[in-house]
């Protein structure tokens, strides 16, 4: 591995730090803000679930 970046420049080394420093917080927040919402749209869902099942059985009882 050494030897890889002995053979390249200053210029090559720099824009291989700067491109990961950028990479990888990027991801980071990128999954994180993924998880995240996707949890919230997930417990959106089951509420509005709930809220159909309590008109439904509502209507229901009503009609009977």
């Amino acid at each position: 591995m050494k030897r890889v970046f002995m053979k390249k420049g200053i210029r090559f080394k720099l824009i291989l730090s700067l491109v990961l420093m950028l990479v990888i917080p990027g991801s980071l927040i990128g999954w994180l803000t993924y998880f995240s919402s996707s949890n919230i749209f997930e417990n959106q869902m089951e509420d509005s679930i709930d809220e159909s099942i309590e008109i439904i059985q509502q209507t229901t009882n009503n009609t009977l």
